[in-house]
């Protein structure tokens, strides 16, 4: 299973997932054809309400322990389902600086 797959299904096994979107941006720094080391993250879920972004982080970074070494770079954008409805409009990355 690639790892965008296993993203996917990690988180949708712990949480109760309204959204997910798991994005490979590898092509965008300066790694092989093919890497699979660099992700963007998006999860809506009300089990992050009542928790500080860092809590967020932390309760995903758990679910997602037995991967986290097989990525270089992890971007998450951690909403409740109505703070997501109110602010999806900086989502986009930034260009790597690095890019060949």
């Amino acid at each position: 299973m690639d790892i965008n797959s296993k993203l996917k299904k990690l988180c949708s096994d712990s949480f109760k997932v309204d959204l997910i979107d798991v994005t490979n941006e590898s092509y965008l720094h300066n790694t092989s054809v093919n890497s699979e080391s660099h992700f963007k993250l998006i999860l809506v879920s009300d089990d992050f309400i009542g928790l500080k972004i860092i809590d967020r982080h932390k309760k995903v970074h758990l679910v997602l322990s037995d991967i986290l070494n097989d990525i270089h770079a992890l971007s998450l954008h951690l909403f409740t389902i109505e703070e997501f409805k109110k602010n999806t409009s900086d989502l986009e990355s930034p260009e790597c600086v690095n890019k060949k």
